[in-house]
């Protein structure tokens, strides 16, 4: 948990930081979605952000996400994204819970996504997660693989494909992130020009969101920016 709700920045404070990064990149102030990664946040501290007026939250673990789920279930119009690794026994919960899963690698995952979602709630938002050593891989290949699990998706009705998501290890160098990002949104432009409902590229984070928006993110996924001492 973050140490106090004194040691929290405003969901304000958090725009203006990421505003200044827009206006630098000259990117217009309503194309980007901020989503609050809410796995370090106390129900309390939740419930102070969500009195701010933000609407979109990021969870990492299923049970974590459940629990503030039900919890603020009174709250309207709050957006739930999964954003972390699924687990196959996992999926049905997500289905049944999640307004967004931005982690399908493999079609087992997306059809069991697809097969458990309720048929009395709209369709899932999906994004596939591209790993960064898939982008070392030989161009032709990945992109024949990749080209096959958007495919698939498409055709299932209680899935809504709408992009691509891409996390970065720590470990790598500027040069290597902002590589990484320019090659995620070649591939997302590419997929884009054939199907215009494709809209999302979610790439970004604390550590690295002014890089992200320069290279095209509208979804930016932020957690320890909060916290005043980051």
């Amino acid at each position: 948990m973050i140490n106090s709700i004194e040691n929290l920045r405003s969901v304000k404070e958090v725009h203006e930081i990421i505003l200044k990064a827009k206006k630098f990149f000259y990117r217009k102030n309503n194309e980007i979605t901020l989503i609050i990664v809410s796995k370090n946040l106390s129900l309390k501290e939740t419930k102070k952000i969500i009195n701010q007026g933000q609407k979109n939250f990021g969870e990492n673990y299923v049970q974590e996400g459940i629990k503030k789920i039900f919890f603020f279930r009174k709250s309207k119009n709050l957006i739930w994204h999964f954003i972390g690794k699924i687990q196959s026994n996992k999926t049905k919960i997500i289905a049944e819970n999640f307004d967004w899963c931005h982690t399908i690698d493999r079609i087992k995952i997306a059809k069991r996504l697809n097969f458990q979602r309720p048929k009395n709630k709209t369709p899932l938002n999906v994004l596939i997660q591209i790993q960064t050593e898939s982008l070392d891989l030989e161009v032709e290949i990945f992109l024949k693989n990749l080209k096959k699990l958007v495919k698939k998706i498409l055709t299932f009705q209680k899935l809504k494909f709408r992009g691509f998501m891409m996390m970065q290890k720590k470990e790598f160098s500027l040069e290597k992130k902002i590589l990484n990002y320019i090659k995620i949104k070649n591939i997302f432009e590419n997929f884009r020009k054939k199907n215009k409902k494709i809209d999302t590229l979610s790439i970004g984070t604390s550590k690295d969101f002014a890089i992200a928006i320069a290279c095209g993110s509208n979804l930016l996924r932020i957690g320890s920016l909060l916290t005043k001492s980051n």
